[in-house]
């Protein structure tokens, strides 16, 4: 009898509308009112939704404005003209043959004894350290910096090396200026490059002790000094293609001489 008026009394207070929170329970099952739907909340998410969207507009405005006020679309299409043009081809001319820009300071590095002279797209063999006579063995680099081909061993290079017994020269040398050579008395090698052009007057002039020697068959014309004063010299092989002064001794050295054709 208690229990049912414990629930007549619950259903009593329900009735009447006495507190929005009540619970009623019936056996162990307890039953709470639905809550009423509060549409303030979902206005105010709307309002921030809003506010967010047009801040980014305006964000994005402002961007657009500082992009039109920016003059480099008439310089970007001028720089792109200019990377299109056809780069115009590099010409490696000899260094013995401008003497006039002799003047001229070029970038100059020191390798292994020997010093290089870049110049323009080449580099060139100028002579030796401190113009040292000392030095025995010679490796000429094929390049300088890893950019720039050795093209020439240029007029008076190694002139008077009197200890200078052995030289090797890559074959991206393609000139031999004059008297580079001269007067290495004690020199008794010389490999020279495959892709030798021009020899100048008197480049092994004065090498006493130079025995045979070796001349590529790009070579074309040897004047008749070349090899001036060697007197050592048994051995000269020479490509049938290459021209030489007219004469039964064209060397000026003796019987001992042999050429060899090939």
């Amino acid at each position: 009898m208690r229990r049912n008026s414990v629930r007549d009394r619950f259903i009593k207070k329900r009735e009447e509308g006495s507190g929005a929170e009540e619970k009623i329970r019936f056996r162990d099952l307890y039953v709470r009112p639905p809550k009423e739907k509060k549409p303030g909340k979902i206005y105010g998410l709307l309002f921030v939704a809003l506010c967010v969207a047009g801040f980014g507009f305006l964000l994005r405005k402002d961007a657009e404005d500082r992009t039109e006020q920016i003059p480099g679309t008439e310089l970007t299409e001028i720089i792109t003209e200019k990377a299109v043009e056809e780069k115009p081809e590099v010409t490696i001319p000899s260094y013995s043959q401008n003497p006039g820009q002799a003047q001229v300071v070029y970038d100059r590095y020191e390798i292994n004894s020997i010093v290089y002279e870049v110049r323009g797209a080449a580099a060139y063999v100028v002579g030796t350290v401190g113009n040292s006579k000392n030095v025995k063995y010679l490796t000429v680099e094929q390049t300088v910096l890893f950019t720039y081909p050795v093209v020439e061993i240029c007029e008076d290079a190694f002139r008077d090396c009197t200890k200078l017994l052995k030289i090797h020269i890559p074959d991206s040398v393609i000139i031999l200026g004059e008297r580079a050579f001269y007067n290495c008395e004690r020199l008794e090698k010389v490999r020279l490059s495959e892709n030798l052009v021009t020899v100048g007057k008197q480049a092994f002039a004065g090498c006493s002790s130079l025995q045979t020697i070796a001349v590529p068959s790009s070579v074309k014309e040897l004047t008749a000094d070349v090899f001036e004063g060697d007197t050592s010299l048994l051995r000269v092989t020479i490509p049938e293609s290459c021209r030489i002064p007219a004469g039964e001794d064209p060397f000026g050295l003796g019987p001992l001489l042999i050429l060899e054709w090939y």
